[in-house]
């Protein structure tokens, strides 16, 4: 597992290097609070990641940064669809990237389709990511950026959203990683 994870960090890292598309210093900016990471729409994805009490191990754990200054929308199996305190910038095995292409009213329109899910619960049937009655981690991240209708799943043939394949799709750009 340690050598997936090792071979996967590489590939997204040399996959991010071939893209095309930057946002500006603006736009990619870190907070004063370093422990603030991406603006509004960004992706976040933490990798063999533990967080609430749960090991996620491999395939991570998604969040996209809200509207809502210093806040991230998530979903974690203890309740669900939920803002968060963005401290992403504190966290370690983390990447946050932006959307190739997408306009600054796409990147609010995620943001604002994330903030709506709040109150949802937690999404435990993993091959159903169509259901927007509850979500779990990436598919919230995956809906939201699906809603402006850019895909940013990397393996599109399988039913499964995972934090990793957002990562490594042709659709999202790597601008931090720890």
């Amino acid at each position: 597992m340690a050598e997936k994870i090792k071979n996967d960090k590489k590939s997204i890292s040399k996959q991010s290097e071939l893209k095309f598309g930057k946002k500006s210093n603006e736009e990619m900016q870190i907070a004063a609070d370093s422990s603030v990471l991406g603006t509004y729409g960004d992706i976040l994805v933490a990798y063999n990641a533990s967080s609430w009490g749960i090991d996620f191990g491999y395939p991570g754990h998604a969040g996209i940064v809200s509207n809502t200054s210093g806040k991230t929308v998530e979903s974690f199996p203890e309740d669900g669809v939920q803002y968060h305190t963005n401290d992403w910038g504190s966290r370690e095995n983390v990447y946050a990237m932006y959307v190739k292409g997408a306009t600054t009213t796409k990147y609010k329109g995620a943001a604002t389709y994330a903030a709506n899910q709040i109150g949802k619960d937690y999404n435990w049937n993993f091959v159903n990511p169509w259901t927007e009655d509850s979500f779990y981690c990436s598919q919230l991240v995956w809906k939201a950026w699906k809603s402006q209708g850019i895909d940013v799943d990397y393996i599109t043939i399988d039913p499964i959203v995972t934090p990793m394949e957002i990562a490594k799709s042709k659709n999202t750009i790597i601008y931090y990683s720890n």
